[in-house]
């Protein structure tokens, strides 16, 4: 395996997408390899996209779920997209409320995202990538980004932005994990029982500082950030799984999600597992 990082913003070391490349060699990879090797095998990517509230990469959802797509024969990559906070920053205080950063909030990660899906179309021969074949993954935080770069890809915000057909920014399926789908569910009926908890009234304004530099969003930047409200006929296959048990993010938000996928008979499946610990790898 070959593993290399490359900066997506410049004078901005944390903003990464690192490659985990399987060697195509005989001595190197197993003989029960679901791909048979040559110079010229395709396999299939994965781009994952951890959480962290937007307010960290969590690395336990970034390198371990990588290399279990490894093992299944995929050239895998970690995009560490913009966060509010970085490698040279002094631990957070949410308790006492976030100040709003420049520079850090939405759309930067669905560009992210986009530039990380045309580097590795431009670079599909060299890095033995079947083009047709690339898929996206994300939990939490991570799962918005990654639902709502599904549900937008084929919208002026990047295909403008790219100045680039939809067909280049189009992933081939998309996996999330207890996602972020829905503000209006999060900012209506979720917000009034988080605000019996000032532990989680408190991470969920720091979060929506960090990502959309507004403690309360409008009901128009919701829209804009819920992958719900922007589903359409051109939307990839999904795979969804959640928790009953996730205190941070609510099944309603997968629920929703499916619920809109499948009335535009989108191909998906979406899965319930009892515990939130039970993990990929």
């Amino acid at each position: 395996m070959k593993i290399g990082r490359i900066e997506l913003v410049k004078n901005c070391p944390d903003v990464t997408l690192t490659g985990y490349l399987l060697v195509f060699s005989k001595e190197s990879v197993p003989l029960d390899d679901p791909i048979k090797n040559s110079d010229d095998s395709k396999r299939p990517a994965i781009i994952i996209c951890p959480g962290g509230g937007f307010l960290t990469i969590s690395e336990r959802e970034a390198e371990p779920v990588t290399l279990f797509f490894a093992e299944q024969g995929y050239q895998g990559f970690v995009l560490r997209y913009t966060t509010y906070s970085t490698s040279e920053s002094q631990k957070m205080n949410i308790s006492k409320g976030l100040t709003v950063k420049q520079n850090v909030n939405f759309p930067c990660q669905l560009y992210e995202l986009g530039q990380a899906m045309l580097l590795l179309h431009s670079n599909s021969e060299r890095w033995h990538i079947d083009p047709q074949k690339i898929g996206i993954c994300g939990f939490s935080s991570g799962g918005n980004i990654v639902a709502l770069y599904s549900t937008r890809y084929n919208e002026p915000i990047l295909t403008d932005y790219f100045d680039v057909s939809p067909e280049q920014l189009r992933p081939s399926v998309t996996i999330v994990g207890y996602p972020l789908t829905d503000y209006h569910f999060l900012m209506g009926k979720d917000l009034e029982n988080r605000m019996k908890s000032p532990q989680k009234y408190a991470f969920l304004k720091a979060c929506n500082i960090a990502y959309l530099g507004v403690e309360f969003p409008s009901k128009q930047l919701q829209e804009d950030v819920s992958p719900v409200n922007h589903v359409d006929k051109d939307t990839p296959p999904f795979f969804i799984w959640t928790t009953s048990t996730d205190s941070m993010v609510s099944l309603v938000h997968s629920l929703n999600m499916a619920e809109a996928l499948s009335d535009s008979d989108i191909s998906m499946s979406c899965i319930f597992l009892e515990k939130v610990t039970m993990v990929l790898v």
